[in-house]
């Protein structure tokens, strides 16, 4: 069996993206996973079930490297997967104070 993460952010009362996936990914290893079995079902499991796991959900040359830099092991805890320092898109460094600042603009 296959477990995927991936959230409707607005099912979970999330307005801005990344907090669903972020609380997703504690309910994941509230249910018995374990954080590194929480963080594949979000990126290589995922992209496994997309048959694109050569492009994303893994960091390696050819591959797309979205990437979000955290602050402590999420290995450790997966809430520490929250705890984000930088996140990097298409080669741009974003911190997260900027991206939330950009969400919260009226569209």
């Amino acid at each position: 069996m296959r477990i995927v993460a991936g959230t409707d952010g607005a099912a979970l009362g999330a307005l801005v993206p990344g907090f669903g996936l972020q609380r997703e990914l504690q309910l994941l290893a509230q249910s018995g996973l374990t954080p590194l079995q929480s963080l594949q079902a979000a990126t290589i499991t995922a992209a496994q079930a997309l048959g694109k796991e050569h492009e994303l959900g893994v960091i390696a040359q050819g591959s797309l490297a979205d990437m979000v830099i955290v602050e402590a092991d999420p290995l450790a805890e997966i809430r520490n997967a929250s705890r984000i320092s930088l996140v990097v898109k298409n080669g741009t460094v974003y911190r997260p104070d900027d991206l939330l600042k950009h969400a919260a603009q009226p569209k």
